[in-house]
């Protein structure tokens, strides 16, 4: 199985991580330089590259056709359906048609991450160094692991 993930919004983001905030101001920029992406929110900062993992495919030349199945992917992914999972058997052509939407709307996103699933979503999570260094949450994961408590892994906050 794989997911293609949508890119949060930039104000969904603010507003996932600024939900405890009850009065106060909050004053909260984004600056991209190459290929980072700085996120300064009341004075914290936290730096993120944009491929969150080590492989990015950057190249779907070889992928013919599919072009049905690619745009009702984009349209659910922009209809405020946050993650659309593509699953049949083996040989139809879900990791090519993800590869093709990946190469296809790399622009349109701010940070790009490439995970196998077939284990299932969180030890493809969970065992991905490259993404937990980049979301700046590795040691806080492997501390989660130690003490058995994968599940809060997927809720921790950036800030």
């Amino acid at each position: 199985m794989f997911y293609l993930v949508q890119q949060l919004q930039h104000n969904e983001f603010l507003m996932a991580n600024m939900k405890n905030i009850n009065h106060g101001t909050i004053n909260a920029q984004t600056v991209h330089i190459g290929d980072i992406t700085t996120y300064v929110i009341n004075e914290q900062t936290l730096k993120i590259p944009v491929c969150l993992t080590h492989f990015i495919p950057t190249n779907a030349d070889h992928v013919v056709g599919r072009d049905a199945e690619l745009q009702d992917t984009r349209n659910k992914l922009l209809t405020g359906k946050p993650t659309v999972l593509v699953n049949g058997i083996g040989g139809i052509g879900k990791t090519t048609l993800a590869l093709k939407y990946m190469v296809a709307y790399t622009p349109q996103y701010q940070h790009l991450a490439w995970l196998n699933a077939a284990a299932g979503v969180q030890s493809a999570f969970i065992g991905n160094d490259a993404l937990l260094s980049a979301l700046h949450i590795k040691e806080e994961v492997e501390k989660l692991v130690n003490a058995a408590q994968l599940d809060k892994a997927f809720e921790l906050e950036l800030f």
